[in-house]
């Protein structure tokens, strides 16, 4: 739980965080999660649905339904979460009034307990799944699986990190865990109780993570001969299927899920070839080792029991239905995964959170065994030296990162000081490059929207002031390491801040050459280098031009990316939300605010990786 809250509080929020911490914001509006903040829609999704009645928007967000206005694309349990921790802290929704918001609402001195406010819970929900994955483990396998599931839960970075989000991950993880033990105790009691917690839980994992839900339904089919066994176990199930029924469909139905969902492109659209399906899984050899050697030995003891020796025949056979349950249970989200997810949510990390307890669980059983075989004195110790090991072996373990925000080196403080200094007319309209405008509106407290669903002849007509908010994914900030050592060559020995003053000049330096390709506008005037660092320009081009095709070639393993022509790393993010939008003809000198910015005041923030355009009010 340290891990965890210090890495609550090492860093801002990162985009999808901002948007659900605006979500609990809206719920402490309005009651529900809208689609709307500060007087104008939330974007965050793929566009894929015109919206031809707007004179201001091109697209509408898929992420909310169109019948009712509210979150359908994720749960609303883990976002009530994080507006009742919102509360608690005392935050509350930003408001629109008649005077219109040209300045930061909130100072940087807030940043610290924004952001703290709604990873609150993620602490809460991961102490929680602690403590039952412990006790799950425990009465399935004995407390030496309970502490190598626990040890790898606890400490291996992935866990971790998914436990500090302001997002559903960590509620996933709960809820998950939650519906396993809830099984088990089914399985094993089959009073009328257990199936009543049984239907609650699997109704709340949906309002968590509705495609957990699905495929736990699914799986808990195996566990069908099993429930047979109880009387009345027929009657039982469909009071656990009802009560799970009457959490989900009556909601669906009301905020139009069953619409929205249907509508959205599925990722296997756009694969190209069988590899795709398993890529995710070769990726992962040592995980899928395991896999099937644990599969493997089941089969074994099943059907080949005397080829097995005995005391490892002994130690699986008690829990082979357990084994097979899980393998079975990972498959069957890794085919959901790869079927059922949208292209926009297909991000590895995602069919990660889903595999990641019933793995946890997978392991944990097998260390449990595999320690009480080898050391039946030591096995707790031995169990959670494995489970590290196995950490270590195949990912990571967590960082301890301090407690504590620098709030003034954060490059967010750059882009508050020159919103904050600036003076802008009444009808001045800010955007943001997708989907930075989230984590801005969240916390400064202003209306600013994203570039990508506007109407091109709304950028061009409006006759106020537009400011455009660029955030940059290339060029990379040239190492300061290498700044270092070639001062030292040449006899100079720089301070942090010198050395960041040249990364900034070389950053801005190599900004007006990849913008005077793409006929940008330029600052003026332009920034001029000295002679050390003109000296590095050519090595910090270089080194630029190296990771960000490195950047780019990770980028394109995305499927939503297959058969995206452009070679630009900015440009290929923006394609991310018009993928489905007939991208080739809104990029480059399309661009919906390409010609507004034209006569656009230009202003480089190198600290914050961000060019502002600030376009004049049109008389």
């Amino acid at each position: 739980m340290l891990l965890r809250t210090s890495g609550a509080l090492s860093d801002t929020f990162w985009v999808d965080e901002a948007e659900s911490a605006i979500n609990g914001l809206t719920i402490l509006e309005h009651g529900v999660p809208t689609g709307e903040y500060l007087g104008i829609p939330i974007y965050e999704n793929t566009l894929t649905e015109p919206w031809d009645e707007n004179p201001e928007y091109e697209f509408r967000d898929s992420s909310y339904s169109a019948k009712r206005g509210v979150a359908v694309y994720h749960g609303w349990l883990p976002l009530y979460a994080i507006a009742a921790s919102q509360a608690l802290f005392g935050l509350s929704p930003d408001r629109v009034g008649a005077e219109p918001v040209l300045q930061p609402q909130h100072g940087m001195d807030s940043v610290a307990w924004r952001t703290f406010a709604p990873r609150f819970p993620a602490l809460v929900f991961s102490a929680l799944t602690c403590l039952i994955l412990f006790r799950l483990m425990q009465q399935v396998a004995g407390g030496a699986a309970g502490l190598a599931a626990l040890t790898w839960f606890g400490l291996s970075g992935k866990t971790v990190w998914f436990g500090t989000q302001s997002r559903y991950y960590p509620m996933t993880l709960l809820m998950v865990t939650v519906v396993a033990w809830t099984f088990h105790r089914t399985v094993k009691r089959g009073d009328w109780a257990s199936f009543a917690i049984l239907g609650t839980a699997e109704g709340l994992l949906f309002h968590t993570h509705q495609l957990s839900a699905l495929v736990f339904a699914c799986a808990a089919l195996f566990g069908l001969p099993h429930l047979m066994k109880h009387p009345f176990w027929l009657w039982k199930c469909l009071l656990a299927a009802s009560i799970a029924g009457g959490l989900t469909i009556p909601w669906a139905l009301w905020t139009g899920f069953f619409d929205t969902a249907s509508t959205v492109p599925k990722v296997f659209h756009l694969f190209s070839d069988a590899y795709d399906w398993v890529a995710y899984g070769f990726a992962r050899p040592k995980s899928l080792l395991l896999i099937a050697v644990v599969l493997g030995i089941s089969v074994a003891v099943k059907w080949f029991p005397e080829r097995v020796p005995k005391p490892w025949r002994e130690a699986f056979s008690g829990r082979l239905h357990y084994y097979i349950f899980l393998i079975l249970w990972m498959g069957l989200i890794y085919a959901a995964f790869h079927l059922l997810v949208p292209a926009a949510s297909y991000f590895v990390d995602r069919l990660t959170l889903m595999l990641l307890m019933p793995f946890i669980m997978l392991l944990g059983l097998l260390i449990g065994d595999v320690a009480r075989l080898m050391a039946p004195k030591r096995q707790s110790l031995l169990a959670i030296g494995l489970s590290g090991v196995c950490i270590l072996a195949l990912h990571r373990p967590a960082l301890f990162y301090g407690f504590g925000l620098n709030v003034e080196k954060l490059p967010l403080a750059h882009l508050h000081t020159f919103l904050e200094n600036g003076e802008f007319g009444a009808n001045t309209r800010f955007y943001a490059t997708p989907s930075n405008q989230l984590i801005y509106s969240y916390y400064f407290g202003m209306p600013i929207q994203s570039t990508v669903p506007v109407r091109k002849s709304f950028f061009d007509d409006h006759p106020g002031e537009v400011i455009i908010i660029h955030n940059r994914s290339y060029p990379t900030h040239f190492n300061p390491g290498i700044i270092w050592s070639r001062a030292q060559e040449n006899g100079k020995t720089l301070t942090p801040e010198e050395i960041q003053g040249v990364q900034n000049m070389l950053w801005s330096q190599l900004i007006v050459e990849y913008d005077r390709k793409r006929m940008l506008p330029l600052p003026d005037p332009l920034p001029t280098l000295n002679a050390f660092e003109d000296s590095l320009l050519d090595e910090a081009r270089d080194y630029a031009q190296y990771w960000g095709q490195v950047a780019l070639k990770m980028d394109r393993q995305n499927p939503i990316f297959f058969g995206v022509d452009v070679s630009d790393l900015d440009e290929l993010w923006t394609v991310f939300f018009l993928r489905f939008a007939g991208y080739e003809a809104r990029i480059g000198s399309h661009l919906n605010y390409f010609d507004r910015i034209q006569d656009a005041e230009v202003t480089l923030l190198p600290e914050a990786s961000i060019v502002t355009y600030r376009s004049p009010a049109r008389n």
